[in-house]
């Protein structure tokens, strides 16, 4: 007796295939003879076929989830690729192939009647309830008439109309395990499809959909997942009430969060993964599609700007960044709602940190005049290996975990930010000294809100601009100072500090850099290292920027909203950016790893945001897509390096 098991959500399974049936033609018939003129034999004829109905239908109100493979067994083949080392490390068999799993899901010897190299679609629903989430699933059958006896040696073949059948286990197969009812669908061509489901229910509600509507699913990637979030009641309500826990108790971050990103999940209709691979890279796609836009967040999101290319200070940014981002500039109208939410909610926090309203205003001031203005920008961030490794090797080689020897190599491994802003220096400038003086200000009464203490305290400092730097006249310098925090301190009275772990005190050096009508802000915990690259990006040499890389050439060929790279060195130094004995370390055994991959770690994975609104504009939703293309060899290298690059 077989036992059938559950269908997991192993949607590569529950699925099989069959044809259409052939209709007859009517016999011919001859026309009656008549006396004169001579009788004449009539042409045969036969009434018109009918065609069987393929038409697409609505979404069921159930469904919830869709997936969509347009070559299942090649990218089954691919995963297994990846999976078979790490089930031997587990030690399980790796030796599983798809039609078995076919075969396991329907409970049924339907794997090898289906075309595997055609498109096998899934749809489920359910998953708002405690068990499994029910599945119907769809694969393509080439011979129908070949194909059925082998069918009706496990199933009962009832007819249901033209091209249609119904296909029902056999007791003495179904017995001991679940049955799985199918049905035969007229589909392109001479072929068919069929269609398998947990319950009779399953397949009435969303089998037609699978069959009629998946089947005209449009593209060539190789898998496509459609997540129909308005069907998700139960997960709508789950994220809405805890966007709402704290009720009255909320403080001014919660709140904020709840007013900013509350009614999202509302905005959202639906969610679609498309990806592909050709054996080097994996290039994905997640889009959002919204219905509406009521938070504020769909609306800035929606309205992130034209697609294009990058901006021109994006190919100024400096050639050895590690990361970089740009945004081509958004609609003020489309950004207001967030930026008014976010300002207003940074000021009431100020406020419940126990300073005035009058303090808390210029605190926020600075920051309304600069940020989400609808200019384009771009960001670039590096980190010069040699330079990082001159300074660790160093540390390492001396032996010494003193606090001079720990700043000198901190400060010696950190590395550089430089973003080039669309818009005049004087906005800036008058902006950053105007958010210096109010960070003079002090909190003159109790905090509303206790809020645990900050590790460091930090406070910002003008000073002047050392002429060895070589910038240009009007360049405002100033200083973050960072120095550890004594309510921190006596919160942890008591901790025990292993040596070379003590605090060290630092200090961020920035530059406001005036470029004409454009702006550039250079920053390093070292000045000179900050100076070089906004010299850089002043310059604008080719072969000293963005503008001579070609392996970003991908990025300017993809119109985008907003776009940029990582990078598996930028990932390393983020990861490994201590200032402690230990940190200090990790931080040299992640270079020497680096140093022994292609390109040193370098080498960017472009990632890119597309927002397409609706035809009422922003306000009325729309699309928005983040691509990202990654290659694997990159991967492939980190995993097989001799020497961590992350440690864990």
């Amino acid at each position: 007796m077989r036992s059938v098991p559950r269908a997991p959500v192993a949607l590569l399974a529950l699925l099989t295939t069959l044809p259409c049936i052939a209709c007859g033609a009517s016999t011919p018939t001859m026309a009656p003879a008549v006396p004169a003129p001579p009788p004449t034999a009539s042409v045969a004829t036969s009434p018109p076929l009918a065609a069987p109905d393929m038409s697409p239908v609505p979404e069921p109100d159930v469904l919830q989830v869709t997936v969509h493979f347009a070559h299942p067994k090649a990218t089954f083949d691919q995963v297994s690729t990846f999976l078979k080392p790490l089930a031997a490390i587990l030690g399980k068999s790796p030796d599983v192939d798809l039609e078995t799993l076919i075969d396991k899901a329907a409970g049924a010897h339907l794997g090898a009647l289906v075309d595997l190299d055609k498109p096998l679609d899934v749809a489920m629903s359910d998953f708002d309830d405690d068990g499994d989430p029910t599945v119907v699933a769809s694969a393509i059958l080439d011979d129908a008439d070949a194909a059925r006896p082998m069918l009706e040696r496990e199933y009962v073949w009832t007819t249901t109309g033209l091209g249609t059948a119904r296909l029902d286990l056999r007791p003495d197969v179904a017995a001991g395990g679940d049955t799985k009812p199918c049905m035969i669908y007229p589909a392109a061509g001479k072929s068919s499809r069929i269609v398998c489901a947990e319950t009779p229910k399953a397949l009435e509600a969303m089998g037609p959909y699978v069959a009629r509507t998946m089947s005209k699913l449009a593209g060539q990637d190789d898998v496509r997942v459609e997540v129909f979030v308005k069907h998700l009641a139960a997960a709508k309500k789950a994220v809405a009430e805890g966007l709402a826990s704290g009720g009255a108790d909320q403080d001014a971050g919660e709140k904020l969060l709840h007013e900013i990103a509350g009614k999202l999940p509302d905005d959202v209709g639906r969610v679609i993964f498309e990806g592909s691979f050709d054996g080097k890279t994996v290039d994905a796609r997640f889009t959002t599609r919204f219905v509406s836009a009521a938070s504020p967040l769909t609306r800035a999101l929606v309205g992130l700007g034209a697609p294009g290319a990058p901006p021109a200070v994006f190919e100024r940014l400096p050639h050895d960044a590690f990361a970089a981002w740009y945004g081509r500039g958004t609609s003020q109208a489309d950004v207001e709602p967030l930026a008014h939410l976010l300002f207003d909610g940074l000021r009431d926090w100020v406020v419940e940190d126990g300073y005035t309203e009058a303090a808390a205003d210029s605190a926020v001031a600075p920051l309304r005049k600069v940020f989400f203005t609808g200019h384009a920008w771009a960001v670039a961030l590096g980190d010069p290996a040699d330079r990082a490794r001159t300074a660790l090797d160093a540390y390492v080689d001396g032996g010494k975990t003193t606090p001079a020897a720990r700043a000198k190599a901190s400060t010696g491994s950190r590395g550089w930010f430089v973003a080039g802003l669309e818009e005049a220096p004087d906005v800036w400038i008058d902006a950053w000294r105007a958010f210096v003086r109010a960070d003079a200000l002090r909190p003159t009464h109790k905090p509303s809100t206790k809020h645990e203490a900050p590790k460091e305290n930090t406070h910002f400092f003008v000073t002047p601009v050392p002429a060895s730097l070589q910038l240009p006249a009007g360049t405002l310098h100033v200083e973050a100072r960072a120095t550890q925090n004594p309510a921190w301190l006596a919160a942890h009275h008591g901790w025990k500090t292993a040596p070379g772990d003590s605090y060290l005190p630092h200090t961020q050096h920035f530059f406001v850099v005036p470029d004409g009508t454009r702006t550039w802000i250079a920053s390093a915990e070292d000045p000179a290292l900050a100076a070089a690259q906004a010299r850089a990006a002043l310059a604008g040499a080719p072969a000293a920027t963005m503008a001579s890389r070609t392996d970003v050439d991908a990025l300017r060929k993809s119109p985008a909203s907003q776009g940029g790279f990582l990078s598996v060195a930028a990932i390393a130094s983020w990861w490994a950016s201590e200032s402690t004995d230990h940190g200090l370390k990790k931080a040299h055994d992640s270079l020497s790893g680096l140093a022994g991959l292609t390109n040193a770690g370098m080498t960017p994975v472009p990632l890119s945001i597309t927002a397409a609104p609706a035809a009422g504009g922003a306000a009325a939703g729309g699309d928005v897509s983040v691509r990202f293309v990654f290659p694997v060899m990159v991967a492939a290298e980190v995993a097989a390096s001799p020497k961590p690059i992350f440690e864990f």
